[in-house]
């Protein structure tokens, strides 16, 4: 899998690579070309977000590995799923979707409905952006990063905004918080 994760570098241009996994449920014997052209876009759309970032270089790898991290936990980097005969978005039951789950009610009016659904290009491009936003405008502006822990706190603090909201920025260090979501983040 460490192969699939670390890139060499960006070979695929976006809309080719988005146009070959739309509407694609990978076959077992087509799992590693399918995951290479994931993270080649992930790659590609994560660096286009730093590049209109303003985000310190010192971050840049924390989050290109956060784009990836948090793909591969939202959804094992899917965007559709096979019922029968039929592909369809992947959904969770609270109303997330696609490649990095996100909320359609939270992002409603930010984001097109129809692309996330359909689109794992606009979908992933969506998501960059909210995790961008997450680290630079809630981690690193609250100091995470100057608790105990560190530089890694960023990572915990941006994902438990990212999978609870703004409210739990600070669960994974807190006392009280269940075993269970300290894990997830």
């Amino acid at each position: 899998l460490a192969a699939w994760f670390v890139a060499d570098a960006f070979a695929a241009t976006e809309p080719d690579t988005a146009a070959q996994l739309n509407g694609w449920v990978p076959s077992k014997k087509d799992l590693g070309k399918y995951l290479s052209l994931v993270r080649s876009l992930l790659q590609g759309l994560g660096e286009q977000t730093l590049a209109k970032s303003g985000l310190e270089e010192k971050y840049h790898g924390l989050y290109r590995n956060l784009v990836f991290a948090t793909a591969w936990q939202e959804s094992c980097w899917r965007q559709f799923i096979r019922k029968g005969d039929t592909v369809l978005p992947l959904k969770s039951g609270v109303g997330s979707v696609g490649l990095m789950q996100i909320n359609e009610r939270v992002w409603r009016g930010i984001y097109d409905q129809k692309g996330l659904l359909g689109d794992i290009s606009y979908n992933g491009r969506a998501d960059c952006e909210i995790l961008l936003h997450y680290l630079r405008d809630f981690a690193l502006k609250k100091g995470e990063h100057l608790k105990a822990g560190g530089i890694d706190n960023l990572c915990r603090a941006t994902y438990a905004v990212y999978n609870g909201g703004p409210s739990q920025l600070s669960r994974y260090r807190l006392p009280d918080t269940k075993q269970s979501l300290k894990k997830i983040d």
